[in-house]
C-alpha cells in the first residue's frame, strides 16, 4: 500500500453518503491526509478538518473546518485530541 493512500485505501469501502469523515491535521499537507479528503469528497461523503498553522491544502477539500490559531504543533494537536474525546464520548452515548 502506497503511504499516501494509507487512510483513503484502508477505508474506501466504508465511504458513503450520510458518513462523515474526520480529521486533525496540524499543517493541513498532508498526502494521506489530502487523499482521504479527495476520496470522501469524490463519494459525496461529507467531512471536517481539525486544522492548525496555515490551514494548508486541506482547507479547502473539507465540507467544514476548525481552525487552531496557533503556530506550535504542540497546542494545536493537544486541542485536536480535545476535540477527539468530546466526539467519541458523544458517540458513545446511549441512545435514547
Amino acid at each position: 500500500m502506497i503511504y499516501s493512500e494509507i487512510f483513503s485505501a484502508k477505508h474506501k469501502h466504508k465511504i458513503s453518503e450520510g458518513n462523515i469523515l474526520i480529521i486533525n491535521s496540524a499543517a493541513g499537507n498532508t498526502p494521506n491526509i489530502l487523499s482521504a479528503l479527495e476520496q470522501a469528497s469524490s463519494q459525496v461523503m461529507q467531512s471536517v478538518a481539525f486544522l492548525g498553522i496555515d490551514e494548508g491544502k486541506a482547507a479547502s477539500l473539507a465540507n467544514k473546518t476548525v481552525i487552531m490559531l496557533s503556530d506550535e504543533y504542540g497546542p494545536i494537536e493537544d486541542i485536536h485530541m480535545i476535540f477527539d474525546h468530546l466526539i467519541t464520548g458523544y458517540f458513545q452515548q446511549p441512545l435514547e
